[in-house]
């Protein structure tokens, strides 16, 4: 069989890797949590929608494999059997159900065929006869494929699957053969009893042989897909997986849902809680962290240490709507995502008079701050002025299930220069004049493109103090206006959108995609369910370092194209960018719901990167 063409087949073992309950028996999730801030959920529902889609393939790759001769004697005849030709192969839809029965052995039943074959039989003695030849159509009934899984000890460790297919059992209850050729009548039940178990233990053997050795190499191509490791501009993010899967139990729970029933004229309440049946699910648990040496980085609490944390409603709604895979991300994630890029300098920003609007009054010189702060413009008359922003910390992040109250806080310094001439050398210098300090909150929503998520600020509120003085003590109170309207909607708004639009692609191999993606909010998480459609390839599937060398191919390129961040491509270009973010802001606290369907934006991700490789 060409292995080229079993790329696609490699999901299937994909899905019993997370439905092996057995195999690695009951944990406790808390376990997982503790070392985890990533989490990918899979339901039978999934399992099933993948071994359905790859089955056609799984018919084409099976009706090319050559089936070995058989031969035999019995009774005193030789009997050959050739060209054995599986010409068609069938099983109805294929339902798994993830359980915690003793023993996990994912099985394919009913599974139908039919097959052709050319045979010959004589007598082994003198005078060799009776003899005959000719052909047959052997038919195939309720034939069960058993695909049996053991673990992988250390494979968390070493981020490598969990699992290997140890064997396969092929059983074929019913075999139907119609002999056509020289055949004496009284012999022919005789060739049908020679020929029938032979067949089937060929039949048996080989599929056996090919489901075992191919798709384990599979296995390890279609893990090697998943992108575990990413590097966000310079920013190593580690998804590998931590600990041993779990399986969480079938349970009921509740929800408040909005009420059907609501109208302008019946006093009915807005929502009514609703009883749910939540299916068993498999959970895998990845690092997801954002590496960074800085001490306030590693100080950083896994979000299942903190009090408040309070994931399961999110969780449970995912599988309430039936989603087929979902990915835990814990608040955990973005802390370390927005400290590893303030440990780099990534939300610093210097700004010119050229970058702010046209169209204001105020503008980068102390004459335009001639009343605001008297002793700015006395110590430093008509000079021009410099603002060099950056943030004093890392920024903070709070995911609550009520999404309008997802906040983001960030604490940013402003240093103010000067721009003079040096009495003795003539040398143009920037002077420190004096330090503000600008706390700022945002409400923020995530995104989810494919499987790349990411997110979106809109300003809440700030509070501006003065921090250090070089000119002498000054009321701040009269530059609020500009900060509020100005410096934080135009120049650290898209500043911010900038980190938090980098995001990641979620740990899902290439070949799925997804569709029909919502994000629901628990108390330190969010979670993002979603549909997926399985496509199948017939190239092998892509080794996760050929993605990166590809990623940092284009990013480089990238990078060439297009200037470093500089906040005059918002600022020139006047926008009703705050009130727009304020209406929406408004219009989320209004609602009562926790979870917003998401629109697909076209958005460069590693596994964009990763098809194309594919398709290359």
């Amino acid at each position: 069989m060409p292995r080229s063409k079993l790329g696609a087949c490699c999901l299937l073992f994909f899905g019993i890797l997370l439905c092996s309950t057995a195999v690695f028996g009951k944990q406790e999730r808390l376990k997982g949590k503790e070392t985890s801030s990533i989490r990918p959920h899979i339901t039978g529902k999934g399992l099933s929608n993948v071994i359905n889609a790859i089955f056609p393939l799984v018919q084409e790759l099976a009706m090319k494999e050559n089936i070995p001769d058989v031969k035999g004697n019995s009774n005193h005849f030789n009997f050959y059997v050739r060209n054995i030709k599986l010409r068609s192969i069938s099983a109805p839809s294929i339902d798994i159900q993830v359980g915690q029965a003793q023993g996990f052995n994912p099985q394919l039943q009913h599974i139908s065929g039919k097959l052709t074959l050319d045979w010959k039989y004589k007598l082994d003695r003198w005078p060799s006869w009776p003899e005959g030849s000719g052909s047959a159509e052997v038919t195939i009934r309720d034939a069960v494929a058993t695909l049996f899984v053991q673990p992988v000890p250390g494979s968390a460790q070493a981020n490598k699957p969990p699992i290997i297919l140890n064997d396969v059992q092929i059983s074929i209850p019913h075999l139907d053969v119609n002999i056509h050729g020289t055949v004496l009548d009284w012999f022919y039940n005789e060739l049908i009893g020679l020929v029938k178990d032979p067949i089937k233990n060929a039949i048996a053997g080989n599929l056996r042989k090919v489901l075992r050795d191919v798709l384990n190499e599979q296995l390890n191509n279609a893990w090697g897909s998943i992108p575990f490791k990413q590097n966000i501009e310079g920013v190593p993010l580690d998804l590998g997986i931590v600990n041993e899967p779990a399986v969480v139990p079938a349970h009921t729970t509740t929800f408040d849902v909005p009420n059907p029933n609501v109208n302008s004229i019946d006093e009915e309440p807005s929502h009514i809680s609703v009883k749910a049946n939540i299916p068993a699910f498999v959970e895998l648990y990845g690092n997801g962290r954002f590496e960074a040496d800085a001490a306030e980085c590693l100080a950083i609490k896994r979000s299942a240490a903190l009090e408040r944390y309070n994931c399961q409603k999110a969780e449970d709604f995912l599988l309430y709507k039936e989603k087929s895979i979902s990915v835990v991300v814990d608040e955990y994630v973005i802390q370390s995502a927005l400290c590893a890029f303030h440990a780099r300098g990534s939300l610093k920003v210097t700004v010119e008079d050229d970058m702010l609007p046209q169209d204001i009054p105020v503008r980068l010189n102390t004459d335009s701050f001639k009343l605001l702060i008297s002793n700015l413009y006395k110590e430093y008359p008509s000079k021009e002025m410099r603002l060099v922003i950056s943030t004093a910390k890392a920024p903070n992040v709070v995911l609550s299930s009520v999404e309008a109250h997802n906040l983001l806080a960030v604490v940013f310094n402003i240093k103010t220069f000067v721009k003079t001439e040096n009495t003795d050398t003539k040398q143009v210098e920037w002077v420190e004049a004096f330090t503000l300090g600008l706390d700022a909150s945002f409400f923020f929503t995530a995104q989810v493109d494919n499987t790349h998520l990411s997110a979106k600020a809109t300003v809440r509120n700030s509070d501006l103090k003065l921090l250090d003085t070089k000119i002498g003590d000054f009321y701040v109170w009269p530059l609020k206006t500009f900060m509020q309207t100005i410096l934080l909607p135009r120049i650290l708004l898209p500043l911010v959108n900038q980190v938090l639009g980098k995001g990641f692609d979620l740990p899902i191999p290439v070949p799925i995609k997804p569709v029909n993606g919502i994000v629901a909010y628990g108390d330190g998480c969010l979670a993002v369910g979603t549909d997926f459609m399985y496509v199948p390839t017939n190239k092998v599937m892509l080794n996760k370092n050929q993605v990166h060398v590809q990623q940092e191919k284009q990013i480089a390129a990238k990078q060439e194209e297009t200037p470093a961040f500089s906040p005059s491509t918002h600022a020139m270009s006047p926008s009703p960018l705050l009130n727009h973010e304020a209406a929406e802001a408004t219009k989320r606290a209004r609602g009562h719901g926790h979870v917003r369907e998401q629109k697909e934006t076209p958005k460069k991700s590693m596994r964009g990167v990763a098809e194309e490789v594919v398709n290359q």
